[in-house]
């Protein structure tokens, strides 16, 4: 009888010492890690502290545990070690199980995530005459890339924090361009970027010193450019009235490729970049035209500043209306074969 007793003390004691629970610190988002195969790691940490965190990749899975990203999670999990015999090939030796959710509180950091445009510059407004430099910021893969209003950049997140951020060396593209833009001093402003203050809505990066560096505001996800877009237009009618009374009609080409436009306004050739398009809106920078006089001068003179007041465009079938700011129609065209 007491043998009997004195084994199944012997086995609670072995089962005891195989499993127990910890509580873990859970990571707000996941990272590229190599396993049997690369994978995605959720990064953890034990104990109940989560100040100065030193996160490691965990490489397994807790079962009952529906992980969100953008949160920190504090979780008490049931460890158990299995016996070997039960452990697949290339598995954890241990069992890792949710026994409750302690906390679950926002990762403020994650508010940065996602499309940003460029507000402010030095604690001062920006340019409006200038292409705005872009942000965006992924999060899952660490990593910065954009616009700088002439080349296209990206770079590491080297580190992030609630409040701090270090970015790495950030490569650009060496294109020179034509187009007033403030791109020097927007790269040296990135490169002294040490900390943040993110809201849904605005995302501010300061220096060192407190300063405010830049100050972006989000971009919502715009609607795809009609890519029928993308043709040579004969002008038909301007604020309403058909255009007859001359010989040589305006004509409008728009490359999407290059974000380019060029075409004659009837007496002067033109060209130049478009500054903003996309699903809906149109927007036409500088166009650099020839001088030319010509004995009627009415038409080609109105079709350039209705060029420059376009903010929208529509296409219906093969006509393409060109919008002002309140969405007045300013110009249709026809689609030339």
């Amino acid at each position: 009888m007491m043998k009997g007793i004195f084994s199944l003390i012997l086995l609670a004691t072995l089962f005891s010492c195989s499993t127990q629970k910890n509580v873990y610190w859970v990571n707000s988002s996941k990272v590229d890690c190599m396993g049997v195969s690369p994978m995605s790691c959720m990064q953890v940490q034990k104990g109940n502290n989560m100040e100065e965190a030193q996160w490691q990749n965990f490489y397994s899975t807790i079962d009952g545990f529906d992980y969100e990203p953008g949160f920190f999670y504090k979780l008490k999990v049931k460890e158990e070690h299995l016996p070997k015999e039960e452990v697949p090939a290339d598995a954890s030796s241990i069992k890792y199980t949710l026994v409750k959710v302690l906390d679950k509180q926002v990762d403020r950091s994650a508010l940065i995530h996602g499309k940003w445009l460029l507000a402010r510059i030095n604690g001062g407004p920006v340019n409006r005459s200038v292409v705005l430099p872009t942000l965006e910021v992924d999060l899952e893969n660490n990593r910065i890339f954009g616009s700088s209003g002439c080349n296209t950049y990206s770079g590491p997140i080297q580190q992030l924090t609630q409040e701090a951020i270090l970015l790495g060396n950030v490569a650009s593209t060496r294109r020179a361009c034509m187009n007033r833009n403030i791109e020097d001093a927007y790269l040296k402003a990135l490169s002294q970027v040490a900390s943040y203050k993110a809201v849904q809505s605005e995302l501010v990066f300061y220096g060192e010193d407190g300063a405010e560096l830049l100050a972006f505001i989000r971009q919502h996800e715009e609607e795809k450019v009609n890519q029928n877009l993308n043709d040579i237009w004969a002008l038909e009618t301007m604020n309403g009235e058909r255009v007859t009374d001359f010989e040589e009609r305006p004509v409008l080409e728009i490359h999407l490729a290059e974000m380019r436009a060029v075409g004659t306004d009837g007496c002067n050739n033109f060209m130049g970049d478009i500054k903003k398009l996309d699903g809906k809106n149109l927007e036409f920078g500088v166009l650099a035209g020839t001088r030319k006089m010509c004995q009627n001068m009415t038409v080609p003179d109105q079709f350039g500043k209705s060029l420059q007041q376009v903010k929208g465009y529509q296409l219906v079938g093969l006509t393409l209306i060109l919008t002002d700011e309140a969405d007045n129609e300013l110009m249709k065209f026809k689609k030339v074969d």
